[in-house]
């Protein structure tokens, strides 16, 4: 037994999603803080801060989608990319804290053909090769696991320079 706090995870792209319901009755257990939220589906991320957003802290588990959950009331987010530009994802949460979506929507959706990438690449592939990129260790893809489209994945470089990194490397 342990009195370490609890975050559970629920994750969709593993291919099994824990509806809002059965996430209620895990909090029952000792210990649950938390919740990254990382389902896709819109009407259970809604379902889920319904259910559970007095009771436990609910994070975004999905960077693609960490704006719409702030405004239905998601304290945070679990972004793997917020590792090498934080400032954009720092800025959209404190705008979005602060009511200003406009201007939250705006550095989000600046974003997006980042996101885009990673839907189209697989997420593992596209976090590792901008890391690469910006000159932090990520290591290489570990088998099973592939990009799904290496043309696409190719423009990493110009998306991530559009988005005004520093690139490490000439790509």
């Amino acid at each position: 037994a342990t009195d370490i706090g609890i975050v559970l995870y629920n994750t969709s792209r593993s291919g099994v999603n824990l509806n809002p319901g059965f996430i209620l009755r895990l909090t029952q257990l000792p210990h649950i803080v938390g919740l990254k939220q990382g389902t896709r589906i819109a009407t259970e991320q809604v379902d889920t801060m319904e259910l559970l957003g007095d009771k436990l802290a609910v994070m975004s588990g999905s960077e693609e989608i960490t704006l719409p959950n702030y405004s239905i009331g998601m304290v945070g987010t679990t972004a793997v990319s917020s590792g090498f530009m934080p400032r954009r994802f720092i800025d959209v949460y404190e705008l979005a804290r602060n009511n200003d979506y406009a201007r939250a929507r705006e550095i989000f959706l600046e974003m997006n053909p980042y996101f885009r990438v990673i839907r189209e690449c697989g997420h593992p592939a596209v976090a590792k090769e901008a890391l690469r990129l910006v000159g932090l260790a990520a290591g290489p893809m570990r088998p099973p696991m592939a990009a799904r489209n290496p043309a696409k994945l190719a423009q990493l470089s110009t998306i991530l320079k559009d988005l005004g990194l520093d690139l490490a490397r000439k790509a």
